[in-house]
């Protein structure tokens, strides 16, 4: 499979882009390795970030980014380069491994986001990384993403 500029949605982009054609290619759930999902309405942002994690794994959406200007428009929209920026990954798309971009947070937006998540109470913080809060939201705000892609919502088997 050779993709132009495959791109991970793994946050407002699923529902965004959700029926969007053209300058997109909706492949479907993939399985995003070495980064954790982190949400939480106490953070204050509606929309959520990755963070580096070696071992971890979450399911996004694959996507092939058919033109350079749509990257571009993409890249605005999710705030490269200040709030963002765009980094390779590795992602499992139907048993084969591709390598992907995702939007990641800077550093500076790391550690602004470290020290707002520290001044959670406990059992928020611990939330933030063990459960996918996202997803609840999703579920819970954007039924028809539940209909469109529900294996992003079941667990992830081993492959």
């Amino acid at each position: 499979m050779k993709l132009e500029f495959p791109l991970i949605g793994y946050g407002t982009l699923i529902y965004k882009m959700i029926d969007k054609q053209g300058d997109i290619h909706t492949y479907g759930v993939c399985i995003i390795y070495d980064y954790i999902r982190i949400f939480h309405k106490k953070l204050g942002y509606w929309y959520p970030f990755v963070l580096p994690k070696i071992g971890h794994k979450f399911k996004g959406i694959l996507y092939d980014i058919r033109s350079k200007d749509f990257l571009n428009e993409l890249d605005r929209y999710e705030g490269v380069p200040e709030l963002y920026h765009r980094v390779k990954c590795n992602v499992n798309y139907k048993g084969k491994k591709i390598e992907s971009w995702i939007y990641r947070p800077t550093d500076r937006t790391i550690e602004k986001l470290i020290k707002e998540i520290e001044n959670l109470k406990e059992i928020d913080r611990k939330s933030i990384f063990n459960e996918d809060i996202w997803l609840r939201y999703l579920e819970s705000e954007f039924p028809h993403v539940v209909k469109k892609y529900p294996e992003l919502f079941m667990p992830i088997k081993s492959f």
